[in-house]
């Protein structure tokens, strides 16, 4: 495969943008239906970093409450034409999918979407159902919003995925984080993962201040501070790198599994006029 071919740019994500609101909710959200296009199959993609568009939840209640994102199969016969159920829901997630907001707070909240490679894949196109909501007492308050998801249809062998990864072009050019790809091979799962020789640069003229976040992409259970970081938030200047130190807390896994794992380290800065964001993979092999 050429070069140019791995380099290639990912199509413009388009995402219809309406705050909107359900009858008797407590919350509003930016978004309607979210359009994916040109994904790749064994690529992970932040819809904040490609699209400068995270996931805005607002409390409009006068109590505190509880938000939580669920992503379901959409109603038989409801289907876009040309689209088939997506596969498998996991394929769709968040840096947090459940997190309480004050009164009149709002939560910027970026949206992973990723597929183990498949040949099948190529050039399919999926529909799914993301639901925002929270619970007022017994009942269930929810917004539905429609996904489409359309795959590439330039085929690729497996052998060049993490070539793909590594190589992935950057639509924003005011935060970087390198390498974009680690693999670490012969990890004891008894241990701690130290790791901090991971840079994070802001190539911008403005101060960025960072939150970093932990997504697992395979192969990873749900376990909370299975990741932590040093520094959680980060203030960079103008020009300014440093290096991000985070931890993999392995015997929290109490060595249930040996099945290679892959998880996406994200940072991002949302109170910008245009959001930012960024991420880098880890793929981790155990002995």
């Amino acid at each position: 495969m050429k070069k140019s071919s791995l380099a290639s740019l990912w199509s413009i994500i388009f995402i219809l943008s309406l705050s909107i609101s359900a009858w008797g909710a407590s919350f509003t959200v930016n978004f309607s239906d979210i359009e994916l296009d040109n994904l790749k199959p064994g690529m992970p993609v932040s819809l904040l970093q490609k699209a400068a568009f995270p996931l805005t939840v607002t409390n409009t209640d006068n109590n505190s409450e509880n938000m939580r994102f669920e992503v379901v199969l959409p109603e038989a016969g409801q289907l876009k034409e040309g689209y088939e159920p997506i596969p498998d829901v996991t394929w769709i997630k968040f840096e947090r999918d459940n997190f309480w907001l004050k009164p009149n707070q709002s939560e910027d909240v970026d949206m992973i979407i990723y597929t183990p490679y498949d040949q099948k894949l190529f050039g399919k196109k999926y529909e799914a159902i993301l639901v925002t909501y929270t619970l007022e007492g017994m009942m269930k308050v929810n917004l539905k919003s429609k996904m489409f998801i359309a795959f590439n249809n330039d085929h690729y062998p497996p052998s060049v995925v993490n070539d793909l990864i590594a190589e992935d072009s950057i639509n924003n050019t005011s935060l970087l984080m390198a390498p974009k790809l680690v693999s670490l091979e012969k990890v004891k799962l008894n241990k701690n993962l130290q790791m901090a020789n991971l840079m994070v640069t802001n190539t911008g003229a403005q101060t960025l201040s960072l939150t970093f976040y932990a997504v697992g992409l395979q192969n990873v259970p749900a376990i909370v501070g299975l990741v932590t970081f040093k520094d959680q938030v980060m203030e960079l200047k103008p020009r300014e790198t440093k290096l991000l130190a985070m931890t993999v807390n392995l015997p929290l896994l109490r060595a249930k599994t040996s099945e290679p794992m892959r998880m996406l380290i994200g940072a991002k800065d949302t109170k910008k006029t245009t959001p930012l964001g960024q991420f880098m993979v880890l793929d981790l092999n155990f002995l």
